[in-house]
């Protein structure tokens, strides 16, 4: 857990800490109260949620050890606490839209093998069926009420869509040299700084 943790804290640590020291430079000195209390840094919603999602996730490994059913109900209950939560307190629509794809990780996690052996014989259909899923909840939203629940639950549905699309994509075209795999190391990093470079323009 503190190694994934740390992947994470890390990098937005280092990148909170250029953010002070850019807003004192200009003259505003966050004092330490202020920082934990008020967010200076854009885009930290991501951080948010891959650090309460990794601890939910870890508890609920250690909950249900092997019953690995429970453990995808759980982390299903868990988004949608997750999702109320971030209603009531007000956040943007973006803190909890993507956020589906992250249990559709553990159910990828826990039954690989099987979902591979479906795809080596039916990859065309099923991806097939994604994008029309995908285009049928991207046309729905368009005609629904902005931030409405029906507007929500298309956007949930074409997140995870989406990202069962990449999976898909990439299960075919392999992409890999050194600059990639640098670049994805670094990923997080390059995150976070985006935030910093569109302030500071």
């Amino acid at each position: 857990l503190w190694k994934r943790l740390r992947t994470v804290a890390v990098p937005c640590l280092v990148v909170l800490g250029l953010f002070w020291a850019c807003h004192a430079a200009m003259g505003r000195v966050y004092s330490l109260t202020e920082l934990l209390t008020q967010s200076i840094m854009p885009y930290t919603w991501y951080v948010t949620a891959v650090l309460v999602f990794y601890v939910v996730f870890w508890l609920l490994m250690l909950l249900c050890k092997r019953n690995y059913a429970a453990m995808l109900l759980g982390g299903l209950v868990w988004f949608v606490a997750y999702m109320a939560v971030c209603i009531s307190r007000g956040q943007g629509i973006w803190w909890y839209i993507s956020t589906l794809p992250v249990v559709i990780g553990m159910v990828w996690a826990v039954y690989e093998q099987p979902i591979r052996t479906v795809l080596q014989r039916f990859y065309f259909p099923v991806t097939g069926l994604m994008l029309m899923v995908l285009a049928a909840t991207l046309v729905w939203s368009g005609h629904m009420e902005e931030n409405s629940a029906m507007d929500v639950a298309a956007k949930i549905v074409a997140s995870a869509t989406f990202s069962v699309l990449v999976v898909l994509l990439l299960y075919k075209v392999r992409l890999g040299n050194p600059v990639l795999r640098w670049l994805g190391q670094i990923s997080m990093e390059i995150y976070l700084l985006q935030g910093l470079a569109i302030w500071l323009l």
